[in-house]
């Protein structure tokens, strides 16, 4: 399991630490995408997404202090070159933006692609509103 806390970066950037991050349990998709999850009854769509051991902090996390956002994606063997760089807010939107480091001179990585996920914890004191939707931007 991943903690790391990301500072915010620019003005209207929201805090958030990653708390998991592993193989999704889900089929691949073409590109990536996000769930958000407000309360424990909407925590379900990412509790049956990811590895029990991700599914933790999903299921103990205080829902009247945070949010929990899941994002997957098609990453693979690229997927230690992906970093969530900063989420951002726009009325009830969630915007996870996602950056792709490039890969070290003189190395080689695998093809592979396989589903991703990571399990980012939002606390909901810098957020506007209580996103209803969150949408995923990069590679």
């Amino acid at each position: 399991m991943l903690a790391v806390a990301a500072p915010a970066a620019a003005a209207g950037t929201i805090p958030f630490r990653v708390v998991a991050h592993d193989i999704a349990a889900t089929r691949t998709t073409l590109k990536p995408f996000a769930l958000v999850a407000t309360s424990p009854n909407s925590a379900h769509r990412i509790v049956v997404a990811v590895p029990t051991h991700a599914a933790q902090p999903v299921l103990r996390a205080n829902y009247r202090t945070s949010i929990v956002v899941g994002v997957f994606g098609p990453f693979g063997c690229k997927d230690g070159r992906i970093h969530v760089a900063r989420v951002t807010q726009s009325g009830t939107m969630l915007t996870v933006h996602l950056s792709l480091k490039p890969l070290a001179a003189g190395t080689m990585e695998c093809q592979a692609i396989y589903e991703t996920v990571r399990v980012l914890v939002v606390p909901r004191a810098p957020l506007h509103r209580a996103p209803i939707g969150v949408t995923v931007a990069g590679p």
